[in-house]
């Protein structure tokens, strides 16, 4: 049974708006018993007149609608962040709300935390909290816009110390950042209750030992690897190392089956989104509908 104070919050960038439709079937095939959506789309007022794009006014809207409906958390789900395999209804429903209100947290992230993308050593809760990661340090992923539970009092308060510190035409980029680093003591005492999930201790369907095996591995060489890119001097040949090394090639399997840099990338459907979703069922159904939009 769903909370009747969550809902789904979608803010959606114009140029990607075509996808708003493919994310709201996926969610309906994947997720089919979900909260109610509340959908934020650019309006004229919404855009520079540099032609930016005020991406932070725009979720803030659509934040204050929520609010407004009587909902008092929400699910944020960028239109390019599709699930690409069944969800774990339960936790996304009942699970992930009710850790929200009783740990206390902010913002729970649902990119989960064991995969070769997070190297944070952030202290991780116990069986009972399904292996949460509390995210405790200085560089840690806090308020990041992967899907994400957030309760919305809070998103108001980042939205509001963006705006009030970049302007209207904030960018999705600097909430991301303004948020996570805000010294404001509106933000400061919430900063210190975000959460990042354990893909694999929620996710639908386990993995096997063997591939749990490989994945723990894969982890650790990543890891190491991290470790050495500050000893390589040109930012530029950093750049191709963590390209040749595919660090933004994560899927990660948990209640809300996702990859880690999305559907679209530099205008083009991302190499990575498009070689794991190849992989998965039904995985070429969902290539060929974004193929023929783009």
């Amino acid at each position: 049974m769903n909370r009747a104070d969550l809902c789904i919050l979608i803010p959606v960038a114009p140029r990607y708006s075509w996808l708003l439709l493919i994310l709201l079937d996926y969610l309906k095939k994947y997720w089919p018993h979900h909260s109610p959506v509340i959908v934020a789309e650019a309006l004229p007022e919404d855009t520079t007149a540099e032609g930016r794009l005020c991406w932070t006014q725009m979720l803030q809207r659509g934040a204050i609608e929520a609010r407004s409906q009587g909902f008092a958390m929400a699910y944020v789900i960028l239109e390019e962040q599709l699930p690409v395999a069944k969800c774990h209804s339960v936790h996304l429903n009942q699970t992930l709300p009710s850790l929200l209100d009783s740990l206390p947290a902010s913002h729970i992230s649902l990119m989960g935390w064991d995969n070769r993308r997070h190297p944070s050593k952030s202290p991780v809760l116990g069986k009972e909290f399904f292996h949460l990661k509390h995210l405790a340090a200085e560089r840690d992923p806090r308020y990041n816009l992967h899907p994400g539970l957030w309760k919305l009092d809070v998103l108001l308060k980042c939205c509001e110390e963006v705006l009030g510190n970049i302007g209207p035409e904030a960018s999705a980029w600097q909430f991301e950042r303004i948020s996570a680093r805000s010294t404001s003591p509106n933000l400061v005492r919430h900063i210190s209750e975000c959460f990042q999930v354990c893909a694999e201790s929620m996710a639908l369907k386990k993995m096997s030992w063997p591939r749990k095996t490989l994945s723990a591995l894969e982890r650790f060489f990543y890891m190491r690897m991290l470790g050495l890119m500050p000893l390589i001097r040109t930012q530029n040949l950093r750049k191709r190392v963590f390209q040749l090394l595919n660090f933004d090639r994560v899927f990660s399997n948990g209640p809300y089956p996702m990859v880690f840099s999305g559907v679209m990338a530099k205008g083009k459907l991302n190499p990575h989104f498009q070689s794991i979703v190849r992989r998965l069922p039904e995985g070429e159904e969902l290539l060929s509908r974004i193929s023929s939009k783009i």
